[in-house]
Order: C-alpha cells, then sequence, then structure tokens
C-alpha cells in the first residue's frame, strides 16, 4: 500500500469516503473537517506511519496529495528563533 493509499484510509475513517476512488486532489476544505476532526485526524496518520506529524504540517496541507507528500519528504527543520537559551556556565563540570 503506497502513502497515498495509507493516508486516504485514515481520512476514511472520520471523512467516510469512497475507498475504491482515490482522490489525491479532494481538498480538505470540501469536507469542512472541524479542527477536532483534523487533530484527530493526526493522531491516526501518527498510529498508521508510526511517527510523530507536526500538527502544523497537517493544518498546511490544503489536499490529500499535500498530506501524503508531507509525509514522504522530509520535514523543514523547526523554527527556533523564538527559544531563548541561557549560555551554559564554563564552569560546569560533570
Amino acid at each position: 500500500m503506497d502513502t497515498l493509499q495509507r493516508v486516504w484510509k485514515v481520512l476514511d475513517r472520520w471523512c467516510d469516503l469512497p475507498s475504491e476512488t482515490i482522490d489525491p486532489h479532494l481538498s480538505f476544505e470540501s469536507l469542512q473537517l472541524d479542527s477536532l476532526v483534523t487533530m484527530e485526524i493526526g493522531f491516526g496518520l501518527d498510529k498508521e506511519f508510526n511517527t510523530s506529524i507536526p500538527d502544523s504540517e497537517i493544518l498546511r496541507a490544503k489536499t490529500v496529495s499535500d498530506l501524503s507528500t508531507s509525509l514522504t519528504s522530509p520535514s523543514s527543520p523547526p523554527d527556533h528563533s523564538l527559544i531563548h537559551l541561557k549560555p551554559r556556565s564554563k564552569d560546569l563540570r560533570l
């Protein structure tokens, strides 16, 4: 089963999609998913792909194909610009 089929299978659990026809261009907007269902789909994808998919990746996807692509391509590195770390003291020794 390829990535697109696996994504479709997860979506079908919450959206009752026709499993015999996979439409990679189906937009999430047309499914009218609320945020709770979107997060449930995210948990389902995490389980299906045995990974942790950032919520931002799920919310960024506009179509089934977008979501499938984000699962197969390396994600962008996290933005650490908002994290402020204190410099380590040079006197600390373990």
